[in-house]
């Protein structure tokens, strides 16, 4: 299933292609009648059930850190979701450019976790947190949470495969997939990763995509069983100790809620953080060559003007 920039969906004109993915692709387009009107489209290939999930869940969601949604149809020969346009680069493209100052990395990590806490407190967890699933809204100067289409809570069940796993397998606790696997345990993991690598710009955890699922699960296990991530200085003691306390390996020596994450992210930063008995870090470097000078990019340091003000 493709779409040529000039169709139509209904009042809408595909204007080009934005990603795609297992459950559908996503579009820029615009109203017919007011091309001002510019809007992202998730357009699904057969009607799936997690479309009208995925509607449903941010609908009733109102926050500057979470996409809005403004129609979906469901019947037709393409069912589709019209969503708020980001325009701006994801997460994980701005965290490929090598590590950020602890002062925006902390900037940027409080609007992600202000999405998380405001989805946990009414009882939502998203499940597939990454860094592709977040984008910067260029126009406001913010970071936006997408992808709604794994959510769970109230009540309703998971609406998800195992292949789920393994697309988000390096932001993934390591009880995932067990009977000790937490909701919002699974969230706030994945946001300790990406602190972790926004401050050190390389990969929490290596393995090899081109090896069979059940060895990259294997592989990565054994890394995350080696101790809790730990960026190291320069980064401030307080950053170190909130990933350090959101990916231990045992589920009991982590952060149990949003909130708690909130509170050691608003500690006096001239304080001295808790002592912690040593332990082994996990801290695989992406490759083994000296990581070139970081290129910078209009778009990078118009952020940084943003996250500075």
């Amino acid at each position: 299933m493709a779409f040529a920039p000039g169709a139509r969906l209904d009042e809408w004109v595909i204007d080009d292609i934005l990603g795609g993915g297992r459950d559908g692709v996503v579009y820029r387009g615009h109203e017919a009648s007011n091309p001002r009107n510019i809007v992202a489209l998730k357009v699904y290939a057969i009607a799936n059930p997690r479309l009208r999930r995925e509607f449903e869940v941010i609908h009733s969601l109102d926050h500057p850190n979470i996409v809005a949604v403004h129609h979906a149809r469901f019947d037709g020969a393409y069912p589709y979701l019209v969503l708020d346009h980001i325009d701006g680069p994801t997460l994980a493209r701005w965290m490929s450019e090598g590590a950020m100052e602890p002062k925006l990395a902390e900037t940027v990590f409080r609007d992600a976790l202000s999405a998380i806490a405001y989805l946990h407190e009414r009882g939502l967890y998203h499940r597939d947190v990454k860094p592709q699933n977040f984008l910067f809204d260029r126009v406001h100067g913010r970071l936006v949470l997408v992808d709604f289409g794994h959510v769970h809570g109230r009540d309703a069940p998971v609406i998800t495969s195992p292949d789920i796993v393994f697309a988000s397998l390096a932001y993934a606790p390591p009880e995932c997939g067990s009977d000790a696997e937490n909701d919002a345990a699974r969230d706030l993991y994945a946001l300790g990763v990406i602190l972790y690598e926004m401050l050190t710009g390389r990969h929490a955890f290596t393995f090899d995509r081109a090896s069979p699922p059940h060895e990259q699960l294997l592989g990565l296990r054994e890394q995350q069983q080696r101790g809790p991530l730990d960026p190291g200085p320069p980064s401030p003691g307080r950053l170190r100790e909130l990933v350090r306390s959101t990916t231990a390996p045992n589920p009991d020596d982590r952060l149990k809620s949003a909130n708690a994450v909130q509170e050691l992210l608003d500690l006096d930063p001239d304080a001295a953080t808790p002592a912690r008995p040593p332990q082994r870090i996990a801290t695989p470097r992406m490759n083994t060559q000296t990581r070139a000078p970081r290129r910078e990019h209009p778009w990078r340091q118009a952020f940084q003007r943003w996250w500075d003000r």
